[in-house]
């Protein structure tokens, strides 16, 4: 899913910011419908949308090589760390 939308949005002419407001409100909740009954671990969330945030990287100019704490402070608009809104949302389920 994180891949097909990562393809999908890769050769449009949107914004990091465009990029990173449908990362937050599509993508990660229905990963998070699908993930309800299982948690996996942080790298393996992390190498999940790792597409989607490579792409943001790409939208906004930065080097492939950018650590994803700058992508997450860097930029005038927050990004969600999948890992942590999962765990929130199954510790409070």
């Amino acid at each position: 899913m994180v891949k097909d939308m990562a393809a999908l949005l890769s050769p449009k002419k949107l914004l990091a910011q465009h990029v990173a407001y449908l990362y937050n409100i599509v993508l990660l909740p229905r990963l998070e419908f699908r993930l309800q009954t299982t948690l996996f671990a942080e790298s393996t969330i992390n190498r999940m949308v790792s597409p989607m945030l490579s792409l943001i990287r790409q939208k906004a100019g930065f080097t492939s090589v950018t650590p994803l704490s700058a992508l997450f402070t860097l930029l005038p608009f927050s990004i969600q760390q999948a890992f942590g809104r999962f765990l929130s949302f199954h510790v409070a389920s």
